[in-house]
């Protein structure tokens, strides 16, 4: 059984054993409404108030995964007694990361209580996707278990959890100036562009590299991907008009190892 499991069971016993009601902990998110482009790395911070002998939580992180990809939880922004550490996966339950979703479970097995009127309990951290806007939300309504902070006591702590989140919008990219040189890679603009029958997507490489190529439209929807490992030097993809289902306007990322570069092209017939 997975640590996860096993600090879901021991809240579970913990809850059932004695219940009482005190002054109510709460939720925050303190990250700001924000707009990035796509590729961007978006931070988002949890803090905690008024805690007073909590030992324990449970709730539920919930976002559009259309938009924002889960990337990681970073180890230097645990704020609370036994978070595990790098990374602290074993407090959070992220199998349904790709459906949007985080169980978010602490348990201090010192049973001593934790005492903080303002803490930052934890980072999440997301890379923006694709044009769009999402909620990232504290939810009330974990995927099991009951809600609750509980205290040294065994006793559950009231608490009606008020939903709190933050607004991430993802704009278009504007294109960028070309020839365009970041690192390892050289970004050339696809020719033609608008184009009608195919397109080329051109880089050049100071180091041989494995580069993955993304067509989305702009629902964030991929509509072809091919990734290969291409040589130092000049290099290019072609793009035929098969790919494209309707004229308009696609986005389309190449992915190094170490960046996400985003830019438009445009579909005529």
């Amino acid at each position: 059984m997975s640590r996860f499991n096993l600090l879901l069971a021991l809240f579970c016993t913990l809850l059932c054993t004695h219940v009482s009601y005190a002054q109510d902990p709460s939720f925050e998110i303190v990250t700001s409404d924000t707009e990035v482009l796509p590729g961007d790395f978006v931070n988002i911070d949890i803090n905690v108030q008024d805690f007073n002998d909590v030992v324990g939580y449970q709730f539920t992180f919930t976002w559009d995964p259309n938009v924002l990809l889960f990337n990681s939880i970073p180890s230097d922004y645990l704020g609370l007694p036994n978070m595990a550490s790098p990374p602290a996966i074993s407090n959070f339950g992220i199998s349904q990361t790709n459906s949007g979703l985080i169980s978010c479970l602490w348990e201090d097995l010192s049973t001593q209580g934790f005492d903080s009127a303002d803490t930052t309990l934890f980072r999440i951290r997301f890379q923006a996707l694709v044009p769009g806007e999402t909620d990232v939300r504290i939810e009330n309504s974990p995927t099991s278990a009951v809600v609750g902070f509980y205290n040294s006591n065994g006793d559950l702590i009231e608490q009606n959890l008020e939903v709190d989140s933050v607004k991430v919008t993802v704009n278009m990219p504007v294109s960028i100036s070309y020839p365009y040189e970041d690192g390892n890679i050289t970004i050339f603009q696809n020719e033609p562009n608008p184009f009608k029958s195919n397109t080329r997507i051109m880089f050049d490489l100071k180091n041989t590299e494995e580069i993955t190529l993304n067509v989305l439209d702009l629902t964030g929807k991929i509509i072809y991907s091919i990734i290969d490992r291409y040589n130092a030097g000049p290099n290019s993809i072609l793009l035929n008009e098969d790919i494209f289902q309707t004229a308009g306007t696609y986005i389309y990322q190449l992915q190094t190892e170490e960046k996400l570069f985003n830019n438009k092209l445009v579909y005529i017939r």
